[in-house]
């Protein structure tokens, strides 16, 4: 989970050097966001079926190797459309790697240690943006993807060692969890899985959730560079928004069993979406930063909740497969809201970033109110 967060805060920083270095418009360095998009939904679909068969062990190792192989191909800064084939290779990758990742925690019936797990992806994101501001303004700006490529090895080394790619029931010691041995049709598994309503529901939820974090943090450096009148450094505000995630999913943890998870996700969207006006209204560039950050702290704690939620309100055989349709629509999300903004800046300018953020944060709080209620408890 470190790397896809190191993954996911690389961009911020880099996106006005692509856009400088390949002479590209805000809509077509978008369509880096859309073919990533493409390869995370793709993962999502071989988890249901090859996912069942080949097990947790097998299929997590798979795409480390498929991220280390596009960052191979992203090193040497090469033409524009294979940096989009690259991403679309990572996007399957990194598919692969989070749905396994969070059945597997997911299984363990913890909200603290799926806290623990996010957290890691926070590090990585935080940590990210700081090493990518400091190749954004250097000649050979591509070769942070060199430093994306030693980590992708190192997980792959550790993937190797400790799974050494055996099914996650031979892992767990959890009664229910031989379930996932079964191999049914796939069109039977798909049918049970797109009848679940709470499937649905938390889809669409994380589907606007993700698309929310990715746009703030891609495209945050270039409002404040343009809007606040920041330096090449504003990407360290990408990195203040990640490790605010990062503080957050730890923090909170004692907030978060004190309220309940049904509660406590109102008041962090309701404090997000007050945050985000306070930047779309008072222009002071150090205010923006410390209420970027903010953000990133009272939204970090959402994803971990709601895979945990997952857990308790979904049938533990059909766990896998409905974490992959949840996180194939976050994936969505994340291509969507980040390319729709994308296309409004080329529009109308960056400026519009705020007015989005807000009206997509507004949507996430009536999407949570129609998510329904836990229906089964942790043993």
């Amino acid at each position: 989970m470190f790397l896809l967060g190191f993954q996911d805060g690389t961009l911020g920083p880099l996106l006005p050097v692509i856009q400088r270095v390949y002479q590209v418009n805000f809509t077509v360095v978008s369509l880096i966001f859309v073919f990533s998009c493409v390869g995370l939904l793709f993962g999502a679909l071989i988890n249901i079926q090859p996912g069942y068969k080949l097990g947790f062990g097998k299929m997590i190792l798979i795409g480390a190797i498929c991220q280390a192989s596009g960052y191979c191909m992203l090193s040497p800064a090469p033409p524009f459309e294979v940096i989009i084939l690259a991403y679309t290779i990572i996007g399957v990758g990194e598919s692969l790697q989070n749905v396994q990742a969070n059945a597997f925690v997911a299984s363990l019936g913890s909200n603290t240690k799926l806290g623990l797990l996010h957290a890691s992806y926070g590090t990585g994101a935080f940590v990210s943006p700081l090493i990518a501001t400091q190749f954004s303004q250097a000649f050979h700006w591509s070769f942070h993807w060199l430093v994306s490529l030693g980590i992708s090895l190192l997980n792959i080394l550790f993937l190797a060692c400790v799974f050494r790619m055996k099914h996650r029931y031979e892992l767990v010691d959890e009664p229910y969890v031989s379930d996932l041995n079964s191999t049914p049709s796939q069109s039977s598994k798909w049918k049970e899985i797109l009848r679940l309503r709470a499937v649905h529901a938390l889809a669409f939820f994380i589907l606007v959730y993700c698309g929310v974090e990715v746009t703030l943090g891609g495209w945050i450096v270039t409002f404040i560079i343009e809007k606040r009148h920041g330096s090449p450094s504003a990407g360290y505000i990408s990195s203040g928004f990640f490790g605010g995630l990062m503080v957050g999913r730890l923090a909170l943890l004692w907030v978060n069993k004190k309220i309940g998870t049904r509660r406590v996700i109102f008041a962090y969207a309701l404090l997000s979406l007050s945050l985000e006006f306070i930047i779309w209204f008072i222009p002071n560039l150090i205010g923006d930063a410390i209420a970027i950050s903010l953000v990133g702290v009272l939204m970090g704690p959402m994803f971990p909740l709601i895979m945990n939620y997952a857990h308790l309100l979904l049938p533990p055989s059909l766990l896998v497969g409905s974490l992959s349709w949840i996180l194939g629509a976050g994936t969505t999300g994340i291509c969507i809201l980040p390319f729709i903004q994308g296309s409004l800046a080329n529009k109308f300018g960056i400026g519009s970033l705020q007015p989005f953020i807000v009206a997509m944060m507004c949507l996430l709080i009536a999407l949570w109110a129609v998510v329904p209620k836990k229906q089964r408890s942790v043993d």
